[in-house]
């Protein structure tokens, strides 16, 4: 039996496909063409996006559903109770302050600018000194504010970037980056860099790891999996720099 040859499957589709257009007016071949070719490409695009069909699916319905006045009152409803919830408990909490709304005419003096800040200081009713709010102090000593308060107040004006005219700060950025490194198991290859808290630390790592997985494995649509009860900066970091996101459930109870 003779082998089955390329050049025969490409004769057959030709002429197949000479058959289909023999009748046809070169504008009709034109449009199909164009039709077939323009169909595909949004197929494609439509197929393979982040989110699955059916996300888009319930994205697009309830962005319909807006449109009827009943669904619209209901949830300019809920935005407004919440709205008004808030501005109360602010209110509440400031009770007594002025707010400030434009600059004034002329500047406060230094006794006038502390005594704002203390008295800013003193409202709300958490006892945050006492380490009872989760996430958002994580420990008050007056001895380590005062060191704090001193150190910033020698280093305020410097500027990291230009390790030329401050060499001493880089130095120590150094080492601290060092000491975090050692802290990891971090070899004499580990790097890292200063950032200005918990979330940009997050967005860095995961610039870092989207660029390495393009640069190393020409990754071009990145993704990355985390559990439901994951950080908000992983959501803002999908959302800045295009890598789709997957939630994993967390059982309440068990926390897995």
């Amino acid at each position: 039996m003779k082998p089955f040859q390329a050049g025969e499957c490409t004769g057959l589709l030709a002429g197949s496909l000479n058959n289909v257009f023999s009748n046809r007016e070169p504008w009709q071949v034109a449009a199909m063409t164009a039709t077939t070719v323009l169909g595909t490409v949004w197929l494609w695009g439509f197929i393979n996006q982040d989110e699955n069909v059916f996300v888009r699916g319930k994205r697009q319905f309830f962005r319909f559903a807006k449109r009827f006045p009943a669904v619209r009152r209901k949830i300019d409803a809920e935005i407004s109770k919440a709205r008004a919830d808030f501005e109360d408990e602010i209110r509440k909490s400031c009770d007594g302050l002025n707010w400030s709304v434009e600059l004034p005419e002329n500047g406060l003096g230094r006794e006038e600018i502390l005594q704002l800040v203390d008295k800013h200081l003193t409202i709300g009713h958490y006892d945050w000194r006492e380490g009872r709010v989760s996430g958002a102090v994580y420990g008050y000593k007056q001895e380590l504010v005062e060191l704090i308060t001193e150190v910033y107040g020698k280093t305020s004006y410097t500027n990291p970037l230009h390790p030329d005219i401050f060499p001493g700060v880089c130095k120590m950025e150094a080492e601290v980056v060092r000491m975090a490194c050692t802290l990891f198991q971090g070899d004499a290859n580990s790097c890292g860099t200063m950032t200005t808290g918990g979330t940009e630390s997050i967005l860095m790592a995961c610039k870092a790891y989207r660029d390495y997985a393009l640069e190393t494995r020409n990754v071009q649509r990145p993704n990355m999996i985390v559990p439901r009860t994951v950080h908000a900066a992983f959501d803002k970091a999908a959302q800045y720099f295009k890598i789709h996101i997957k939630y994993v459930e967390v059982n309440p109870k068990t926390l897995k």
